[in-house]
C-alpha cells in the first residue's frame, strides 16, 4: 500500500514527528515505513531502533508489518529479519522494565525488582494514595474534603503531563478560568426548567404565615431571589452570600406544614414537592464544588 503525501513526509522527516489520526487510517503502516527508513537511509540495524506500543497486539502487530516490510522490499536481507526477532519492539513498559533490568542502580530500583500486574498496581497506588493524604497537614481538609482532595491527586497522577502544566499556574492564572466556570454553572442552573417551575410554584401559593412549611417557602423564595440578583457578581461579597444561600437551600426538608394553614391539601403536598425538588436540584448540581469553592 503507498503511502499518502502527509505520510511519506513523516516516514523520511530528520525530526520528532507526532501523527493524530483515528482507528485504521494507516497509522500502524507508517510507523513500519518509518522503521525501515532508519534501516535504509540511516544505516541503523533493528538491534538499534526502538519501536514502542500501548499493548502486546499492537507490538506483535507491528513487528509483523516490520518483517513483511523488510521481506518485500530487501528479501536479500536475512540479518535484518533475524535482527528483528529480537529487536526492541514492545510495549512502554516492556522497555521500560528492561531498562530497569540491565540498569538497577540508575533507575533506583533493587536488581531483584519484579513489575506489578494492573491489578496489584492499582492496589499499589491506592495503598500510597492513601499514605501521602495521611501526611498532609489535618487544616488543608478544612479548606477541601478529603473526597475531592483525593480525587483530584488521583486525576493529577493519571496525566502527569497536564499536571505539570497545571502546577505551574498561580491563584492569578486560574481564578478567571474558575470564575467563569462558576458563571456557566450558575447560568446553567437558573436557566434550567427545573428552576423555573420551582420558583414559580413558590411564588404562586402562599399559606398561613404561621405555617412551618410557609416560613420555609418564603426563605426559599428569598435564597433563589438572592443567587438571581447577584449572578454576575462573583467578585462581590454579596454574591458570596448568594452561594451561602444555595447551599442552605440544598439541605434536606422534613415534612413540614399543616392542611388548615393551605387552601387545599394538594396545594400542600405540592409546595413540599417543590422544595423537595429545590433540594435535590442542588445537590445533583454538576460543578456544585467548584462552584461554592471560594466559601
Amino acid at each position: 500500500m503507498p503511502l499518502t503525501k502527509q505520510q511519506k513526509a513523516a516516514v523520511t522527516s530528520t525530526t520528532s514527528v507526532s501523527v493524530t489520526a483515528g482507528a485504521g487510517t494507516g497509522k500502524t503502516h507508517m510507523l513500519a515505513a518509518r522503521y525501515l527508513h532508519h534501516l535504509t537511509k540511516d544505516g541503523y540495524s533493528p538491534l538499534q531502533v526502538v519501536a514502542m506500543t500501548f499493548t502486546e497486539k499492537a507490538a506483535t502487530e507491528l513487528r509483523a508489518r516490520i518483517r513483511q516490510a523488510i521481506a518485500q522490499e530487501h528479501p536479500d536481507r536475512f540479518d535484518w529479519l533475524a535482527e528483528v526477532e529480537a529487536a526492541q519492539i514492545s510495549t512502554f513498559h516492556a522497555v521500560a522494565m528492561r531498562i530497569c533490568r540491565e540498569h538497577p542502580e540508575a533507575a533506583g530500583v533493587p536488581a531483584t525488582f519484579q513489575p506489578l500486574d494492573e491489578w496489584e498496581g492499582s492496589i499499589w497506588q491506592e495503598e500510597q494514595l492513601n499514605l501521602a493524604l495521611a501526611e498532609m497537614p489535618t487544616e488543608l481538609y478544612g479548606d477541601i474534603p478529603y473526597s475531592t482532595f483525593k480525587e483530584a491527586i488521583a486525576a493529577l497522577l493519571g496525566d502527569l503531563l497536564s499536571a505539570h502544566q497545571a502546577l505551574e499556574k498561580t491563584i492569578a492564572d486560574w481564578l478567571p478560568v474558575v470564575q467563569q466556570k462558576q458563571r456557566n454553572i450558575l447560568k446553567n442552573l437558573l436557566t434550567s426548567e427545573t428552576w423555573q417551575n420551582i420558583k414559580l410554584t413558590l411564588s404562586q401559593h402562599q399559606g398561613d404565615a404561621k405555617d412551618k412549611l410557609e416560613i420555609r417557602r418564603q426563605e426559599r423564595l428569598e435564597y433563589m431571589e438572592t443567587i438571581e440578583s447577584h449572578q454576575d457578581e462573583i467578585e462581590h461579597l454579596d454574591f458570596q452570600a448568594a452561594l451561602a444561600a444555595l447551599q442552605v437551600i440544598g439541605r434536606g426538608q422534613g415534612k413540614l406544614g399543616s392542611k388548615k394553614n393551605w387552601q387545599d391539601e394538594s396545594i400542600l403536598d405540592l409546595i413540599r414537592q417543590a422544595i423537595k425538588n429545590l433540594a435535590n436540584c442542588i445537590k445533583e448540581l454538576p460543578g456544585l464544588e467548584l462552584l461554592i469553592c471560594s466559601l
